[in-house]
C-alpha cells in the first residue's frame, strides 16, 4: 500500500518506489510532503535495509532510515520524538518504536512506526499486536487535515492563485471529484487539502 497526498502514506511498500533517482525528482516537484510509515525490521517483502541492487526484482529502493530522514529534511523538521511503546502482547516477539519528526515553524510532520522484529505484517490485525495500524493512519490524516483546516481559518488565501494541478491519494493527477481527499497545487508553491462533500 502506498500513496501519497501530499502526504505519503506507506506500510512497507512505499520504499518499493522510491530509489535514489525517484527521490531526486520528487525533491525537485514537490515542496512539502507528509509521511505516514509502519515498518517490520525483519520485512522479508520489503527489506528495512532496502535493496540498492534490486536483489528482489521489484526495483531499487532507499532504506527506511534514509528515506524518512529525506522527508524529515525536506519539511525543515529540526526536532524529533522517539518513543518506545509499551509491548502490550509479549507472545507476538516484536515491540514498537514511534519517531514523529516535526517543527515548531510549520504543521507537517514525518511519523514512523518501526517494528522491531516485525515482518510484512499490519499491525493490529496480524503480526504485531502493541498499536493498531488502522487506528494510527486515521489518527494521522486526521491530524494532519485537522491543522491544514485550522492553518486556513488563521491565514487568509489569495484570489490571485492560480490553480497548476489537483492530485489523488495515489499523487496521480485529476479532476475534481466529489467524496475523495484531494490536493489542490497551485503556481505559488501553496497547497490545498480539500474533501468535497457531495
Amino acid at each position: 500500500l502506498s500513496f501519497q497526498l501530499r502526504t505519503i502514506f506507506g506500510l512497507h511498500s512505499l520504499f518499493d518506489q522510491l530509489s535514489h533517482v525517484k527521490l531526486q525528482i520528487l525533491q525537485k516537484s514537490l515542496q512539502l510532503v507528509l509521511v505516514f510509515e509502519i515498518h517490520g525490521t525483519n520485512d522479508n517483502v520489503t527489506p528495512y535495509e532496502g535493496d540498492l541492487n534490486n536483489e528482489d526484482g521489484w526495483g531499487a529502493f532507499l532504506d527506511i532510515p534514509t528515506t524518512i530522514e529525506y522527508f524529515a529534511d525536506k519539511n525543515n523538521l529540526d526536532q524529533i520524538a522517539i518513543d518506545t511503546l509499551q509491548d502490550i502482547d509479549q507472545d507476538d516477539n516484536s515491540y514498537v518504536i514511534s519517531y514523529t519528526y516535526y517543527s515548531e515553524n510549520t504543521s507537517n510532520e514525518v511519523w514512523l512506526y518501526k517494528v522491531i522484529e516485525g515482518q510484512h505484517d499490519w499491525p493490529g490485525a496480524w503480526g504485531n499486536m502493541d498499536i493498531n495500524s488502522s487506528e494510527k493512519i486515521w489518527e494521522f490524516f486526521s491530524l494532519m487535515m485537522e491543522t491544514e483546516t485550522s492553518t486556513n481559518l488563521e491565514k487568509p488565501q489569495s484570489k490571485q492563485r492560480e490553480l497548476l494541478k489537483i492530485i489523488n491519494l495515489l499523487g496521480q493527477e485529476t479532476q475534481e471529484i466529489k467524496n475523495t481527499p484531494l490536493l489542490f497545487i497551485y503556481k505559488d508553491g501553496s497547497v490545498e487539502k480539500k474533501f468535497i462533500v457531495e
